[in-house]
């Protein structure tokens, strides 16, 4: 976003008073839970003037890491400093050292400063990868002691704070399990061929009274209905790729591994390997998304294929079976991994 200029304002008297921030940059750390902005008058003090302030999202957005802020700040006669008061919101998601800004206008009684018109405030994160919940192991460097699927449920719900992430990960799960209804629409599909369409003696269905009496014209029918899922998995599959679900999630992490180092002091970024960092943006951070992240789609989609099959094999089981059916279906699984 581009940095605000400011409007220019017509003030009687040839040497008006200037309103502007007393510095370009605020730092201050997610733990403190405000930040505090210093408006300063130059000039006489001999009289009151006033000027408007707002805040405006740049990497840090309103509502997720800070409160956003407008109003007046006023200054009276003797007055020459005032201090405005940002509300940080704290959260445990491992994000970088995001910023916001904050900018004058529409002054009364003043000008506002050439160049300090506008401000802007870095936010330094306390967070630990991927969240908080473990935060002291890791940071004693005893991640060993963490069990492998905490870690990755915690990665994911870093993974899915994020808006976007959250509603493409959503609607991909949504996708995967309507790939798992196609496949038990083949099956009954399938079942009707054989046991309806084809067979000498058919069994009453519920179709019946719908379908074709001749037996070519059903089997034509059932063959074309073959057809609907893969039409309808094409359009989704599209619209699935379209969000770049996997694309948003190596950018986030990519970006905050970045401005993580870019934020760091300068002892700190010397005892870092470049060619470690490069490493970890270019090879460790798709490879962890792919293999990680993304599996847990592939997860769900099974686990919903088991539990639709596992239904249909146990409604198509005689009572005296249903016992044998469950431990076979799910056994077998269980036993393979």
């Amino acid at each position: 976003m581009a940095t605000p200029k400011p409007p220019v304002i017509t003030v009687p008297g040839d040497f008006p008073d200037i309103i502007q921030f007393s510095c370009a940059v605020y730092y201050c750390s997610e733990e403190e839970g405000k930040v505090v902005v210093e408006v300063t008058r130059l000039g006489d003090d001999d009289n009151e003037c006033s000027a408007d302030f707002e805040t405006w999202d740049i990497s840090a957005m309103a509502g997720v890491k800070y409160v956003h802020a407008e109003g007046s700040v006023e200054f009276k006669k003797g007055e020459m400093h005032k201090a405005i008061t940002i509300q940080l919101i704290e959260n445990d998601a491992f994000e970088a050292t995001l910023e916001f800004g904050m900018s004058l206008k529409r002054p009364t009684n003043a000008i506002l400063g050439h160049y300090l018109h506008s401000c802007k405030i870095v936010v330094a994160d306390d967070d630990t990868f991927p969240t908080n919940r473990h935060s002291q192991l890791l940071q004693e460097d005893r991640a060993a002691e963490v069990p492998h699927w905490v870690l990755m449920r915690e990665y994911f719900r870093m993974s899915t704070k994020d808006k976007k992430v959250r509603k493409a990960a959503m609607m991909n799960m949504i996708t995967d399990q309507v790939r798992n209804m196609a496949v038990v629409w083949q099956v009954l599909l399938s079942r009707y061929l054989i046991d309806q369409a084809l067979a000498k003696d058919p069994q009453p269905f519920f179709t019946d009274s719908i379908m074709p009496e001749s037996k070519a014209d059903r089997v034509y029918i059932t063959i074309s209905l073959g057809f609907v899922p893969h039409a309808c998995m094409l359009v989704l599959n599209r619209l699935k790729a379209n969000r770049r679900i996997q694309g948003m999630v190596v950018n986030q992490l990519q970006g905050n591994l970045l401005r993580k180092f870019l934020n760091y002091n300068e002892a700190s970024r010397d005892s870092v390997s470049t060619s470690d960092l490069t490493m970890a943006i270019t090879r460790d951070v798709p490879e962890l998304v792919e293999n990680g992240f993304m599996s847990i789609f592939k997860l769900i989609e099974n686990l919903g294929l088991v539990l639709v099959l596992a239904t249909m094999a146990v409604l198509q089981s005689s009572v005296r079976f249903l016992g044998l059916t469950c431990v076979l279906f799910f056994g077998i699984p269980i036993a393979m991994v």
